[in-house]
């Protein structure tokens, strides 16, 4: 019996592995190969499909989110003409001013529609008539109107969602990419009670517009094509909209699947691809929407554009303010009266208080004020009776502010006590002023002059300003009051050459002097009136001002 053992075998053998070891070892690995191979491949697959529909949800989201976000904001600070200009099963001008800056410009009239690369092939044409600020003046004028024009190549699937402007003039229009492999996009409208738009095209009598324009009922599109456009008279009834997308992969399903389904009937896709029935290897999702216009107007049968220019007058300044009638389509109504009234009457007036709006829908009023106060905010309202369009008429109304200030061309200070304007006093060259509030209940303003005397000078008003009282407080320090040196309110101020002033000033004796300066010279219009101004003493020099006169004391 042999005493070797198996592991000194293995070493005393050095035969190694004979041929058919190795060919089974050569055909595992590559098994293994080819399964790792299988495996990469499979999640390569995964990841290319992976991230085309990742794309392909962007895509279908993105669509969605813009036509949804127009049409909920259509309308908004929209005056002339309507939210939405321009309908049809796949595109659609919606207006709004997204800026907020209360005037629509070319970019804020938006039409999305479906479409393929532009290559100058017209299978899509509409137009339709858009208001917006052409000249840039921040105000949309009565002409400023311009017929937009849309042209589009529509002659295949998938088509991209496209955002199309005018450009600032409205002349040509800005095709902007939104969302590519749109392979359909169906867009359906309703009025208030329901019923399916356009109602135009009810050829069943069920009260509700027929998807495809068939009036005779034999089955056949009228013009030889699915689709239709919204009539102008009920593009101001919808009240609903749902969006249906169908969005489509870039690139074929890398796995080879057939996909099979079917676009909507009447569809530009059904359309185009002459079928209505699709299978073929690309992946799609739908994705819908139903949204509803926030900014519907408080009148459906009208109302009153308000313009002031300025909305903000300086003494002794007017301003004219222009009423725009526009009936529910936002088209201008002529020879209707349009009564203007402002708020804080007889002080402020309208003139004319009525006029009869022209071809334009215009009419304007000018609005005065008697400069009776500092300040003061006006609300000036217009209003109408215009045809509802069943022949009874209806009233339309608005309103804007407009307020009153005295502005660079004098100083206002109410000298009541409140801060609500800076104080500036008239600083002679080389003075030095401190501008304090005077000690006490009252808290009147003073303006302090460090040495022998005090210099107040305070603007108030302008020329047309009066019946109004104002005054200061000033004290005279211990020592000499220099002549030429003086106190002095300054009222009705035209320019720094031209006003009236009241003062206290020393030329030989202590006097208070009412005068004026013109062209810059200075003359006296009142009797000099002495008196003793007493060291540390607080004086109130006061001036009133009561139509044309002036009394100081």
């Amino acid at each position: 019996m042999s005493n070797i053992t198996f592991m000194e075998r293995i070493k005393k053998n050095e035969a190694g592995f004979t041929f058919i070891e190795l060919l089974m070892a050569s055909a595992m690995s590559l098994l293994i190969l080819g399964l790792l191979a299988h495996v990469f491949r499979a999640q390569q697959k995964d990841f290319a499909e992976q991230t085309g529909l990742n794309t392909l949800q962007a895509n279908g989201r993105a669509a969605t989110d813009f036509v949804a976000r127009s049409v909920q904001n259509a309308g908004f600070n929209v005056l002339r003409g309507t939210r939405f200009l321009a309908a049809s099963d796949h595109y659609l001008t919606a207006v709004y001013d997204a800026n907020n800056d209360n005037v629509i410009q070319n970019d804020e009239v938006m039409t999305y529609t479906v479409a393929n690369v532009w290559d100058g092939t017209v299978n899509t044409d509409f137009s339709f008539v858009s208001y917006f600020d052409v000249d840039g003046d921040g105000v949309i004028q009565s002409g400023e109107n311009p017929t937009i024009n849309i042209q589009m190549t529509t002659s295949a699937t998938p088509f991209n969602l496209y955002k199309v402007t005018p450009d600032a003039s409205g002349t040509t229009i800005e095709r902007s990419l939104v969302a590519r492999d749109i392979d359909s996009m169906t867009i359906r409208y309703y009025n208030s009670n329901g019923q399916l738009l356009p109602l135009f095209s009810d050829t069943d009598g069920d009260g509700n517009g027929d998807f495809v324009v068939d009036a005779d009922d034999d089955g056949v599109p009228d013009n030889g094509n699915w689709t239709y456009t919204f009539p102008k008279s009920e593009l101001n009834d919808i009240r609903k909209v749902e969006i249906y997308i169908l969005a489509r992969s870039h690139k074929p399903n890398p796995r080879g699947a057939t996909k099979s389904g079917s676009y909507t009937q009447g569809s530009l896709a059904a359309v185009v691809s002459g079928s209505t029935a699709y299978s073929d290897t690309y992946n799609r999702e739908d994705f819908t929407a139903q949204m509803a216009p926030r900014n519907m107007v408080m009148s459906p049968w009208g109302n009153v554009d308000l313009l002031a220019t300025p909305v903000s007058v300086d003494c002794p300044n007017t301003s004219t303010v222009m009423a725009t009638l526009l009936d529910r389509y936002g088209e201008p109504i002529s020879g209707e009266t349009i009564n203007f009234v402002a708020t804080g009457a007889p002080s402020v007036t309208t003139t004319p208080a009525s006029v009869t709006s022209d071809s334009n829908g215009e009419g304007t009023t000018v609005i005065d004020y008697d400069w009776s106060s500092p300040y003061i905010t006006s609300t000036v309202s217009a209003s109408s009776l215009v045809d509802d369009g069943s022949g009874d008429l209806r009233p339309i109304y608005n309103a804007t502010p407009v307020s009153f200030t005295f502005g660079g061309g004098g100083f206002i200070d109410p000298f009541d006590g409140s801060q609500t304007q800076p104080w500036v006093p008239l600083v002679p060259a080389g003075d030095n002023f401190e501008i304090n509030v005077f000690p006490g209940p009252s808290e009147e303003y003073r303006s302090e002059l460090p040495g022998p005397g005090v210099h107040v000078g305070s603007l108030n008003g302008c020329s047309a300003s009066e019946d109004y009282v104002i005054q200061t407080n000033f004290r005279k320090d211990p020592g000499t009051f220099p002549n030429f040196e003086y106190f002095g309110i300054i009222l009705r101020d035209q320019d720094q050459n031209n006003y009236y002033w009241v003062r206290i000033s020393n030329l030989g004796t202590n006097r208070l002097i009412v005068g004026r300066r013109v062209a810059g010279t200075d003359t006296t219009i009142s009797p000099v009136v002495p008196f003793t101004l007493v060291d540390n003493t607080t004086y109130t020099l006061k001036a009133q001002i009561q139509g044309t006169e002036i009394k100081a004391k």
